[in-house]
């Protein structure tokens, strides 16, 4: 018989022995077999026994069993918690101002969701999972930085790590449930699939689920609610009412409230319901109980397989291929610009920027290629002969060589015309490459593959924080500042007109020790200007040659100025906060810059 307690007493034994630091699976209930024994034997599964939600079936069984009260009980619960949880972060963002941009609103938006996961994993476990405690709490730390840098490259980059760390904290719970430390890369790229098909799809079982607890529920609840509203909404529009007959600038800030239209309905409608969509069907699809959820739920892979002489032939095929490639870049590295000039035609600079990024797409595919072989082959992969493991290791090793080509190419090209975020950026990715390169080989080569998948995350998590805190376009500022004190060719126009609000408060700074050397010049002027012109009008005129971080200066403070103009508070930006106030304190200082 199934239990019939309430399901908030049972949240906890209804996976909670999953939570442990693999959350793999939960460890079995004793047996009926077992008796009194076992149970001691397993206290755990003794003491959980009247809810073991998620026991395993018999080896014979073929269909899944039916879900038992508490199942069902549980299920009601989390389908009204998820769905007030989307719903309330479809309003939030619908208060958001979005067109004009993105920055408080979006990691207010990320934020709520993350507590909506904590929320209902904590309602479908009894507690949040440990692992899944600590990804919400990286995912908090990601949304927290798109409010702190305004590069757009890094508000992508931190939303999509930040929702990497929700769809990961989540899939603890799905029917399929994920070992977020001891993961192989199929299985976490199956779990996305999965989280990508159920957010766009898992919303519709949902509103059924709600739909069917509506009509279920009592009349006299109904009648309590449209009781309840009806009472607030009279006495608010009531006191409502007289507030703004008696003062004007309350009746001009209230007046939106009354002045609705179908088209103004409809487009919220539209926005919520765009918002709280994708919510309710990631946490619905992952933490839902479904009949099919207490049946093994491994996922199942193509049987296609390889021979190890097969990829021993690959990889000594490729070995040889990539060495030449070695070999002309050693011809390079010796020959210098002279060698490229004679076989190629063009400048060292040109060649440097050629196939750069075809190189680092190499990189990736060698690395994607060797995960194909590990899978395809039979268990333990690559390193199950030294003959494959040498040539792996070779392999990786070669391709580093051409990672190394890579890089090398474009600090050339940035020591002759100045760095860029996209340089800066392809740097950052082939030092990644490396690292995870080298995680790949300490542990798949190893035959330790189930720590590779979540180690190359972390190592991409890592990078991304670390790039955050170097701050990537005041490298790029500080970058062409510097060549343009050396006289070097520098890009000022870049600084000035294409890099965020991050480099300001540098700009800033260049520009006033700019300003105080130029002061401390000495100024040479003819008897006829010495008399005719003022002293301060003698030192604007010599300071008027534009210096770089001066020249840069008005193109950035204009650019400022219309941004915040016409971005509302909902898009507030602490760089944006930082490059206001660095020019309003230096405003009189270098005024004449503006």
């Amino acid at each position: 018989m199934p239990s019939t307690q309430p399901p908030a007493n049972l949240a906890a034994p209804l996976e909670s022995s999953r939570s442990d630091s693999s959350l793999v699976a939960s460890a079995p209930a004793a047996s009926s077999s077992a008796g009194a024994s076992s149970a001691a034997a397993f206290p755990t599964a003794s003491r959980f026994a009247p809810a073991a939600v998620h026991s395993q079936p018999p080896a014979s069984a073929t269909t899944p069993a039916a879900l038992s009260d508490c199942e069902t009980d549980l299920n009601r619960q989390l389908g009204s918690r998820i769905a007030w949880k989307a719903l309330a972060c479809g309003l939030v963002a619908d208060g958001f101002a979005w067109q004009q941009g993105v920055g408080l609103n979006l990691a207010v938006y990320l934020s709520l969701i993350l507590l909506a996961a904590a929320s209902v994993l904590r309602l479908r476990f009894g507690t949040v999972p440990k692992a899944s405690s600590r990804l919400l709490g990286l995912g908090a730390v990601f949304s927290f930085l798109l409010i702190l840098r305004d590069a757009e490259e890094l508000r992508f980059l931190n939303f999509l790590a930040g929702l990497s760390c929700l769809a990961l904290a989540v899939a603890v719970a799905s029917p399929s449930p994920l070992g977020v430390y001891t993961a192989r890369v199929r299985d976490v790229v199956a779990s996305a699939i999965r989280s990508g098909i159920n957010t766009a799809v898992a919303t519709f079982p949902l509103l059924f689920q709600v739909a069917s607890q509506t009509r279920s529920s009592k009349r006299s609840g109904l009648l309590h609610v449209v009781r309840v509203v009806a009472l607030s909404v009279a006495v608010t529009g009531a006191f409502g009412a007289l507030l703004a007959a008696g003062d004007p600038v309350f009746r001009n800030a209230t007046q939106w409230l009354v002045r609705w239209s179908p088209n103004t309905l409809a487009s919220h409608a539209v926005f919520v319901a765009l918002f709280a969509w994708p919510v309710a069907g990631l946490l619905w699809g992952n933490t839902a109980l479904s009949r099919t959820s207490r049946l093994a739920g491994s996922v199942t892979y193509p049987t296609a397989s390889l021979r190890p002489v097969d990829v021993v032939t690959a990889l000594t095929a490729l070995n040889v291929l990539f060495g030449a490639f070695v070999a002309t870049q050693a011809r390079v590295l010796f020959g210098g610009q002279a060698y490229v000039l004679a076989t190629t035609g063009l400048s060292l600079a040109d060649y440097a920027r050629s196939g750069f990024f075809t190189l680092i797409v190499v990189a990736g595919l060698v690395l994607s290629l060797l995960l194909a072989f590990n899978a395809l082959l039979d268990k333990p992969g690559l390193s199950a002969s030294k003959s494959m493991q040498r040539l792996s290791y070779a392999f990786l090793s070669l391709t580093g060589v051409v990672l190394v080509s890579a890089a090398a190419r474009m600090i050339v090209y940035t020591n002759t015309f100045g760095a860029s975020p996209d340089r800066v950026f392809a740097l950052t990715i082939i030092g990644g490459l490396a690292l995870v390169m080298m995680w790949f080989a300490i542990t798949v080569l190893r035959n330790r593959p189930v720590h590779f998948a979540f180690g190359a995350l972390a190592i991409g998590w890592s990078t991304l924080l670390a790039f955050n805190v170097a701050n990537p376009h005041a490298l790029v500022a500080r970058n062409h500042l510097a060549r343009a004190a050396r006289g070097e060719l520098s890009d000022m126009q870049l600084v000035a007109s294409h890099l965020s609000a991050d480099v300001v408060p540098l700009v800033v700074a260049a520009a006033e020790r700019e300003m105080r050397a130029v002061q401390a010049m000495p100024i040479q002027a003819t008897p006829v200007q010495a008399t005719s012109v003022p002293s301060t009008v003698t030192s604007a005129t010599a300071t008027s040659s534009r210096t770089s971080a001066c020249g840069a200066l008005a193109p950035i403070a204009a650019r400022l100025s219309a941004a915040t103009a016409e971005h509302p508070w909902s898009t507030w930006n602490f760089a944006r906060w930082r490059a206001a106030r660095a020019l309003a304190a230096s405003s009189g200082r270098l005024a004449v810059c503006r």
